[in-house]
């Protein structure tokens, strides 16, 4: 077996959980393996030496399995008694949600109620603004003769 290539000769590492924990039913070939090949052994006993640094409190004798099972029913439990507050829990959420929708309706009411078109917006009143030509050149001829005459001299009466 050790002169083929390495995923045919070799275990996986799955298998060689397995027979560590004593899970395999057919083991006489693989331990027979095991025990003439210095790479399985050696990836084997990678886990007896991760066994050695885990704390004293993860025995493999089932206490942390009932810790973990402990924990999951306070979970459980947990979610089932939350259902019932979990409702009230989004009540603050969907009266912010209605009030805002509220201020939305009642600013576009308010927008779309003004009239946009000003107090005099009747249509004689416009059709008579209309009709009116404006004449931006009226006093144009005023400002020609200010610039060209100067600004009156006031000076005269301050020199006392």
């Amino acid at each position: 077996m050790t002169n083929q290539p390495l995923s045919l000769s070799h275990p996986d590492d799955q298998t060689l959980d397995r027979l560590r924990a004593g899970l395999l039913d057919d083991n006489a070939d693989l331990r027979a393996h095991v025990e003439a090949c210095a790479v399985c052994r050696q990836r084997l006993a990678v886990w007896d030496r991760l066994a050695r640094h885990l704390p004293a409190s993860t025995s493999p004798d089932g206490a942390l399995a009932a810790q973990l099972r402990a924990r999951r029913q306070t979970a459980l439990a947990g979610l089932s008694a939350g259902r019932a507050t979990g409702e009230r829990r989004w009540a603050p959420q969907y009266l912010a949600m209605a009030a805002a929708v509220t201020a939305v309706a009642i600013g576009v009411g308010v927008f779309l109620a003004l009239d946009h078109d000003g107090p005099d917006a009747s249509p004689d009143t416009l059709s008579a603004q209309a009709e009116r030509p404006t004449d931006i050149y009226a006093d144009i001829d005023f400002y020609l003769w200010l610039t060209k005459e100067g600004l009156p001299d006031n000076t005269a009466g301050d020199a006392s």
